[in-house]
């Protein structure tokens, strides 16, 4: 993960490596920890990627293991895009229970499931709706 910046769009973090397959697998993660108001209705991302793979994964703070978390998929393109994620949009993984939105604890983006470099930048967030409409987090 590095922290970089571009005329026109400010500092944003990327996310940059090679996912490498073998022996059952592996992914790239960048995090950070996060708090959301529990009347959010879901994130919006903004984002740019090279290729495909990419996912949201959001930790609670009532995860009793690290495998335990929420993941919705990303579908980012080559141009900077403000992408919403609903909770809706997010699946249980390694046993989570249900998404509170208020217990929200980390949120991380992956690169996975495909051999092959990866590159995914994000410029900010914000939750989407609830008290904080249109303020963006930046890193």
């Amino acid at each position: 993960m590095a922290l970089c910046d571009e005329p026109g769009t400010g500092p944003f973090l990327r996310l940059e490596g090679m996912v490498r397959t073998e022996n059952r697998g592996g992914f790239l993660q960048m995090r950070r920890d996060v708090a959301l108001p529990a009347g959010a209705l879901g994130l919006v991302l903004r984002v740019r990627a090279e290729g495909a793979g990419y996912a949201v994964h959001l930790r609670t703070r009532d995860a009793a293991a690290p495998w335990q978390f929420f993941q919705a998929p990303l579908a980012a393109g080559p141009a900077w895009a403000d992408l919403a994620l609903h909770w809706a949009d997010f699946a249980p993984r390694g046993g989570a229970g249900a998404l509170a939105p208020g217990a929200v604890a980390s949120l991380g983006l992956a690169a996975f499931g495909r051999a092959g470099p990866a590159r995914l930048d994000l410029a900010g967030w914000a939750a989407l709706g609830g008290p904080v409409r249109g303020q963006k987090q930046a890193f």
